[in-house]
């Protein structure tokens, strides 16, 4: 092996190390420029909290109205519909109620009835 051979070598390999990185940047471009963050034209992702591996809750924001939804690996499913949820950080005003509030009210109700 000659010197050439062993500088066309390692060219090659520089050149597929710049490809890659340059496939990795531009992908993770795309996804910032094209939005990819849970939201689609009727449906937005508000909040998420993981639960445990695998599992979490979601708030969704659908034709105005929040939802809470569990998730799993497995399924997904419909947990109550959130009224007066404030989207913002801000102190909610008059009557509209926390994310806090309104969990602390759904977990209230789950406790109720299922006692038998």
């Amino acid at each position: 092996m000659g010197f050439v051979d062993v500088m066309s070598m390692i060219g090659a390999v520089v050149i597929i190390a710049l490809a890659l990185a340059a496939t990795y940047f531009a992908s993770r471009w795309y996804a910032k420029r094209a939005g990819v963050s849970g939201a689609g034209r009727y449906v937005k992702v508000i909040d998420k909290a993981g639960l445990s591996q695998g599992s979490a809750v979601y708030i969704v924001k659908v034709d105005g109205g929040y939802h809470m939804l569990g998730v799993s690996d497995k399924a997904v499913s419909y947990l109550h519909e959130l009224p007066g949820f404030i989207e913002d950080d801000s102190p909610p005003p008059g009557n509209a109620l926390s994310f806090s509030q309104i969990l602390k009210g759904v977990m209230g109700q789950g406790k109720r009835g299922g006692g038998g």
